[in-house]
């Protein structure tokens, strides 16, 4: 069984399975993963800080959904594979 394991671009997440390829979202260069902050133990902030933060989960997800929202601050937990032209991430 392969370790579970987290993807950082989208070639990563392609060759996972390369049926995500077919996706739109993956053809837009759209797609996003919650792990933006990860120790160097593994600890994920978007699992340990945002069950007592859903505040700031929810901000990421606003930004992602309407980036014309906030625009003076960057994503906190999670994070855009491939930056695809807008400005929500830094």
């Amino acid at each position: 069984m392969d370790q579970l394991r987290t993807v950082n671009t989208l070639a990563e997440l392609i060759s996972t399975d390369s049926r995500f390829a077919t996706f739109l979202q993956v053809q837009k260069k759209a797609i996003f993963n919650n792990n933006l902050q990860v120790s160097t133990g593994g600890g994920n902030d978007y699992w340990e800080r945002g069950v007592v933060r859903p505040d700031l989960i929810l901000a990421d997800l606003v930004k992602i959904f309407h980036p014309e929202c906030n625009k003076s601050e960057g994503l906190i937990s999670i994070k855009e594979l491939n930056n695809c032209g807008r400005s929500i991430c830094k």
